[in-house]
Formats: structure tokens, C-alpha cells, sequence
């Protein structure tokens, strides 16, 4: 693994291709490293659900030859705050803060997360929206992500860059933001102030980690069963499987794709580069006062490429006369970020070869894995991440 990318044929690169890597020393090859462990260590963990070793396994730790590339889409507005509230109170609810144990974060567990400019009358002027996962972020700061850092693997040495983790919040969220303000005790604190309450530089809800989506897609490309029966449906896969949340739009779609490539005979994997993506949002129907239909200008990718969007921005284009609270969707005025993050599609790519044979189902058990912790009970456990007091 680590001799690889040390000779420098590395297979993952960055989520989005992003280019920050590339002005730091080693963290290319640390990165590939990084990814190349969680990927390796849950194929060792569906290897020893599975029964161990000889037992046929569908998710492959490398890209695979040949592949097809299959989308897995959904939803970027939290399904379970869609089901639980109604009107206004759906948005607002969306936009809370919660906090554990000296860290907070927004309660937007889709995938994708928003933070929203205001003047002081509540004019709605931008949203700015991020997919990144905060393990890229942590690498970025100090060389590899706080979890690989405790698990003692051999790994290329890297240190991250404090100054590219500033210029790019002062690029992407704030000017005034301080290199103090994103520190606790000399190490990035991926809850700051600029990325919470003063911004969205990347993910902060606990459950929002590649590391939860690797795991995910994983443990879904093993077959189950319950009482002889082969189960297919979405719900009862992650049920029975134990991965993510059943009340989430993405956790059980990306679970039951990868279930049905298998069930239908494919080896399957993520596409390198992994990483979480903002496919397209919907401007159908979207209006300005004028009654005009909006300018696609309106919503800019501000990281990552066309086909892996990172990061984007809906605000007015330049020359326009009216601010995001003047645009209307379907006749109804946006007063909050929700209302557009209802229309914006989420998305991963998953890579599937046929001509695979999958082991038998299996039942209804869990296993250890690097994914995230679900929810705050779990935050104290999370190791190597600083905290405030």
C-alpha cells in the first residue's frame, strides 16, 4: 500500500480534484495513503463478516478495470427534518446549531451543508454550499486526518500547511478570519467558528465523513437475508445490515445500489477520486421580480470540477438588481437556504465489473468500521480531535 505511493503511483487523488494538495510537500502521496487504508481496512472488514478469507468479496479496496461508473443520487435537504416538520419550521430546523462535548455542528446530515449571508433586515444575499468531508480538511491542516493519525498504520510522513488552511477560509468564507480562530491548542479544530456559525468551509455534522460513506458502500455489497428471504428493499438492508440511518435520503440509496450491482452480479468499489459530490440543482420555475426566469448565472461552482462539484454559491450574477430574498421558486420567495438545498441533487459514483459471483446472503449483524459516529452520544469517542473548552 504505502510502498506504492511512495513510488509514486498513486491511485486516489483528492476529492473534486482539488489542486491544494499539490503546494504542500508529501500530501499527495499522504492522501493516497490515507485513502488506500480505510479502503483497504473495510474490505478486511467485509472479508470477516463474510465468513473469512476464500469467501467471495464484491467490494474491491483498488479501482477496478474496466468499470462501469454507476451515479448514486439524492436529496440534498435533510430527509428526517422533512418528515418531522412542516412549513417555515422544516427550514429553520435545518439551520440549528447543535452541540456536544466542545464541538458543534449543523443539524444538514444529507451530504451537504450551507451557510447563509444575511444583512441586518434578514435579506437573504448568498448561501454558500459544501459537500467536503472534514477528513480532507484535517489533512490538509495537519498532514492526515485525526482518526488514521491513531491507528499506528506506516505512513508517509506529512505535516499539512497552516497556511494554505488559512488563505483558502480567507478565499472561500471570511477575510477577517485569523489563523487563531481555526486553531485549538496549535491544531485545526474542524468546528471553528468560521465554519459553523460564521460559515460552511466544509461538512460538520458527525455523520457527514467519507469515512461513513467508504463504510457504507461497503457493507452494502454484502448480501442479506432474514427468515430465508433475500432482501432487496432499502429500508430493510440498512436495518438489517447496521449501516447509517434508514431516515436519511442517502444513506439507504447508496446502501441499496450497491446491494443490487452485487445481487446482479457485479464487483463493485467507489470511484477514485472518492469523495462527496453536489450534482446540479433544479432552476425550474425559479423566477426573479421582473417574472423572467433566473439566470443559471445565479449558481457558481466554486471548487471542484462540472462532474464533482465540492463547493457552490447562489447569489446574484454580476450587474443584477435583486438579492436571493427577491427570487422566487414556484411563486414563493426564498427566506431560507432550505428552499434551494430542496432542489439540489447530492451525489457519489460507485465503479461495477459483471461477472461477479457474490457469497450467499447472510444475516442480520454489525461490525466495528472507520465510519463516523451517528450521532452526539459518540462524539467523546472520536479520537485526536481538539476540542474548546
Amino acid at each position: 500500500m504505502t510502498t506504492e505511493s511512495r513510488a509514486g503511483l498513486r491511485v486516489f487523488g483528492p476529492p473534486g480534484e482539488a489542486p491544494d494538495f499539490r503546494e504542500i510537500p508529501g500530501q499527495l502521496a499522504a492522501w493516497d495513503a490515507f485513502m488506500q487504508a480505510v479502503m483497504s481496512r473495510q474490505t478486511q472488514l467485509v472479508q470477516e463478516e463474510l465468513g473469512g478469507p476464500g469467501r467471495p468479496n464484491a467490494f474491491s479496496a483498488r479501482p477496478l478495470a474496466g468499470a462501469a461508473t454507476v451515479m448514486i443520487p439524492w436529496n440534498g435537504f435533510p430527509k428526517r427534518i422533512a418528515d418531522a416538520f412542516g412549513g417555515e419550521e422544516r427550514y429553520q430546523e435545518a439551520e440549528r446549531i447543535e452541540e456536544a462535548s466542545g464541538r458543534r455542528w449543523r443539524e444538514q446530515d444529507e451530504y451537504l451543508e450551507w451557510h447563509t449571508t444575511r444583512d441586518p433586515e434578514g435579506v437573504v444575499h448568498a448561501v454558500d454550499f459544501t459537500c467536503e468531508g472534514p477528513e480532507y480538511w484535517e489533512a490538509l491542516a495537519e498532514g492526515y486526518p485525526y482518526r488514521i493519525r491513531e491507528a499506528g498504520l506506516d505512513l508517509p510522513p506529512a505535516r499539512g500547511s497552516h497556511d494554505v488552511l488559512l488563505r483558502l477560509y480567507r478565499r472561500y468564507v471570511s477575510p477577517e478570519v485569523q489563523l487563531d480562530d481555526l486553531l485549538v491548542d496549535g491544531v485545526y479544530d474542524p468546528s471553528n467558528e468560521w465554519n459553523v456559525s460564521g460559515g460552511a468551509m466544509h461538512l460538520t455534522h458527525p455523520a457527514n465523513t467519507l469515512g461513513a460513506e467508504v463504510n457504507l458502500a461497503a457493507r452494502a455489497s454484502i448480501l442479506r437475508q432474514r427468515n430465508g428471504n433475500l432482501l432487496t428493499d432499502s429500508v430493510d438492508l440498512i436495518n438489517c445490515a447496521g449501516y447509517g440511518d434508514p431516515g436519511r435520503s442517502s444513506d439507504p440509496n447508496i446502501g441499496a445500489t450497491v446491494n443490487a450491482a452485487v445481487r446482479e452480479g457485479n464487483a463493485v468499489t467507489l470511484r477514485a477520486p472518492v469523495g462527496l459530490y453536489i450534482d446540479s440543482v433544479n432552476l425550474d420555475g425559479w423566477t426573479t421580480p421582473d417574472g423572467q426566469a433566473l439566470d443559471p448565472a445565479w449558481w457558481r461552482i466554486e471548487r471542484g470540477t462540472p462532474e464533482m462539484i465540492l463547493r457552490a454559491r447562489f447569489a446574484p450574477p454580476a450587474g443584477s438588481r435583486w438579492t436571493v430574498s427577491d427570487v422566487e421558486i414556484a411563486g414563493v420567495p426564498i427566506e431560507y437556504a432550505g428552499q434551494i438545498a430542496e432542489h439540489i441533487t447530492m451525489k457519489l459514483y460507485a465503479s461495477a465489473v459483471p461477472g461477479f459471483r457474490p457469497a450467499p446472503p447472510i444475516g442480520c449483524r454489525g461490525f466495528a468500521s472507520f465510519a463516523a459516529p451517528s450521532g452526539a452520544d459518540r462524539i467523546p469517542s472520536w479520537p485526536g480531535i481538539p476540542t474548546r473548552a
